[in-house]
This record gives structure tokens, C-alpha cells and sequence, in this order.
């Protein structure tokens, strides 16, 4: 095993320090995305929202459809029962999404901060894992190491 631990540690490293990489596509899709989303306008944010709602709250859909219209028309309230509770289920979304409006500029900057500190842990990690492999691999190549029993 630690035969195998110097090699393995040495190429994690060069992946911590980003001497190579996976060269895979995963940006692709999400740039194809963002500009798709970008053409489209405010429309996008559109079908988004009813895609979310329809996903996040179908519970909410079925009740407001199948028994809050139908009770609206037998108690001839017209529009008032369905504006209030579009109201009560519409409100506490929207405080939410300007809550976390005014948070993303906080969130922002400390992700800013977190991504500094983390890219010099990585790198300090990579160095640190780069030394123990080349150790482990100089001393399981040039040092007679006793043989591992299980």
C-alpha cells in the first residue's frame, strides 16, 4: 500500500495546484444557458417562476384550481376569496425572495473572502501532498521497505 500512496498522492496534488485537469465540458451547458436565458429576456424569468411554482407548490395549484374557485362561485364573493389567497400564498414568497435580494450582496462578498482563503488552502494542500508522495515514492523505491502482511 505504500507503495501505491506515493503516486496517488503526487497526482492529487497535481490537481490541487491545477498542474492538470479533467479536461470535461461542464461549462458549456451552463454558458448555453445564461446566453439562452439572456435572448429571451424577461419572458425566462417568467416560465422559471412558474416552472418553480409548479414544482415547489403543486398542493397549492390543486387547492387554489380545484376547490378555492369552486367555492368562490357558491359563496359569490367573485374575486375576493381568490385575491386573498393569492395574496396569503404570494406574499411570504415574495418577502422571501427580497430578503434574499439584499442578503446575495452580503452572501457576495463573503464568498469572495471564502474563495481566497480556499485557494490558498488547495494550494497549500497540493505542496503538502506533493512533498508526502514524492517521500513515500523515494522511500518505497530506494529504501528496501519491509514487506506488508495482512
Amino acid at each position: 500500500m505504500n507503495r501505491l500512496l506515493g503516486p496517488v498522492l503526487i497526482v492529487t496534488a497535481l490537481f490541487l495546484l491545477g498542474w492538470i485537469g479533467l479536461g470535461g465540458s461542464s461549462g458549456a451547458f451552463t454558458g448555453w444557458a445564461q446566453r439562452r436565458a439572456m435572448a429571451m429576456g424577461m419572458s425566462a424569468a417568467f416560465f422559471l417562476g412558474v416552472m418553480f411554482a409548479l414544482a415547489f407548490c403543486p398542493a397549492s395549484a390543486a387547492l387554489f384550481f380545484g376547490s378555492l374557485i369552486s367555492v368562490s362561485i357558491e359563496a359569490n364573493s367573485g374575486f375576493w376569496l381568490p385575491l386573498l389567497y393569492g395574496l396569503g400564498t404570494g406574499l411570504p414568497v415574495l418577502v422571501f425572495g427580497v430578503v434574499l435580494a439584499f442578503a446575495a450582496g452580503q452572501i457576495g462578498r463573503v464568498f469572495d473572502k471564502v474563495t481566497v482563503i480556499e485557494r490558498w488552502m488547495r494550494r497549500l494542500t497540493g505542496a503538502l501532498f506533493l512533498v508526502i508522495g514524492l517521500y513515500f515514492l523515494l522511500a518505497s523505491t530506494l529504501m528496501v521497505m519491509p514487506p506488508v502482511s495482512f
